[in-house]
């Protein structure tokens, strides 16, 4: 406990530890209350689709 009151990067460690557990345990209330932030969190989690000038051309073309 010492340690934690004088270390300031380790609380800085700390706070970022519970702001995820906690986004982490409110996520299910957020996918019920607006869908659209979760499916904004499922695009931002697709690797490679950062820059939306980098996605590739989508040709509808079916393989027999």
């Amino acid at each position: 406990m010492e340690r934690l009151k004088s270390d300031p990067l380790l609380q800085v460690v700390v706070v970022l530890a519970v702001l995820l557990v906690a986004a982490i345990a409110l996520t299910p209330l957020t996918m019920v209350q607006s869908g659209s932030l979760f499916m904004i969190l499922a695009l931002l989690s697709i690797p490679g689709r950062s820059d939306p000038s980098e996605t590739p051309e989508v040709h509808d073309t079916e393989d027999p």
